[in-house]
């Protein structure tokens, strides 16, 4: 997909520890948004547009990452992090999904795809798609 472009963050959400969680979004090179009421939201660094799936570490080597069960681990109990993510390739197609998941292992997920099946289950129609 070398012509995509995309965007991601999160909501706002609370966390175990502070300064825990401050050095892994670090590690990541990711932007922390912090609220007034010490909730955080984290957002890809400039240099990236999407959660990483991997990271160089400081030999220059890279090592793979599973960004949610990280996340997931910063979790205050009882708390969510929803991402979303929004991307188009030169308006051949666009593309949007949301996820959210607590520090259980509980997540759900919504893609704007699904609104084709919902077309097709409501009005028993399959609408063309929104690409070319």
């Amino acid at each position: 997909m070398a012509n995509y472009e995309a965007r991601e963050r999160t909501n706002y959400f609370k966390v175990k520890d502070p300064d825990k969680f401050r050095e892994w979004a670090t590690r990541l090179k990711l932007e922390i948004n912090q609220s007034e009421e010490q909730l955080f939201a984290l957002i890809p660094n400039s240099d990236y547009d999407e959660f990483p799936g991997n990271v160089e570490d400081e030999e220059g080597n890279y090592y793979d990452v599973d960004f949610d069960a990280e996340l997931a681990t910063h979790l205050a109990d009882g708390e969510v992090v929803i991402i979303m993510h929004v991307g188009y390739e030169k308006f051949h197609y666009l593309c949007g999904y949301a996820s959210a998941f607590d520090n259980k292992g509980q997540s759900i997920s919504i893609s704007l795809n699904d609104i084709y099946e919902q077309v097709k289950e409501k009005w028993g129609i399959e609408p063309t798609e929104c690409s070319y």
